[in-house]
Order: C-alpha cells, then sequence, then structure tokens
C-alpha cells in the first residue's frame, strides 16, 4: 500500500468549513444562553438553624444569618447544574463576599461569582444575573 494523500482544504470549501462552524457555535452559545437563569427570586433571611431547601428550589437567594449580621449568602447555581453555592460574607474569613440588600428586596453581591464545579462565571446586580 501506498502513502495515503488528503486533500487540503482551501479556497470556498475552507469558507463553507468556517461558516458551518461559526454556525454551531452560534447554536450552542443559544441553547446555553436560553437554559441559564437571568434573574432570582426574592430575597430571604434565615437564621443557621433553619434548613433553606423549600426557599433554594423556589430560585431565591437566601441570606443565612441575621439582617444585621450576615454569614453566608446560598442559593441554586444559574447555569441549571443544580448545585448548591454558598458565598461566604464574614470578613474574618477568606475568600468572602459583600452582600447589599436594596430597599426594593433585592440584592448586589461583590465581587462577582466564579464557579469552579460548572464554570459559571457572573456577577449579581439587584438579584438579576449578567453573565461574564
Amino acid at each position: 500500500m501506498g502513502k495515503r494523500r488528503y486533500k487540503t482544504v482551501s479556497g470556498t470549501g475552507l469558507v463553507i468549513m468556517r461558516w458551518f462552524w461559526n454556525v454551531i457555535a452560534s447554536i450552542r452559545r443559544w441553547w446555553a444562553d436560553r437554559r441559564r437563569r437571568h434573574a432570582f427570586g426574592p430575597t430571604v433571611v434565615l437564621d443557621s438553624a433553619t434548613d433553606p431547601a423549600r426557599e433554594l428550589a423556589a430560585g431565591k437567594l437566601v441570606l443565612v444569618g441575621t439582617a444585621e449580621k450576615q454569614k453566608w449568602l446560598r442559593f441554586k447555581c444559574p447555569c441549571g447544574c443544580g448545585d448548591v453555592m454558598a458565598l461566604n460574607l464574614m470578613a474574618a474569613h477568606c475568600p468572602h463576599w459583600r452582600a447589599e440588600r436594596h430597599d426594593d428586596g433585592s440584592l448586589t453581591v461583590h465581587p462577582s461569582v466564579d464557579s469552579d464545579n460548572c464554570g459559571s462565571h457572573f456577577w449579581i446586580r439587584r438579584s438579576k444575573i449578567y453573565w461574564v
């Protein structure tokens, strides 16, 4: 048997292949965006002894602690993977986030949330999700 020779794609064939892969990438981005959440429900404050499962299932942001001394922010990952995320709000521990409650009941979190599990990266501003 002789050597196999493969034809290289050039010219119009290359343009069509690039167009095809761009279409596939656009469909993937569209599908991922449809699966993602774009806002959370209202914010709920619970003490450490209360189970937040019902509120998490309803898509709410759950502040664990008291209104004055917040310890954790818990919520379901908005990408749709189902993970429950817990952000430390205690300044004495690292890393930690800051949560600001607004008069309308919404919540803003600083800095952005970057998940190691599913790769989600987003900001929470007034309980709305802004994907990075």
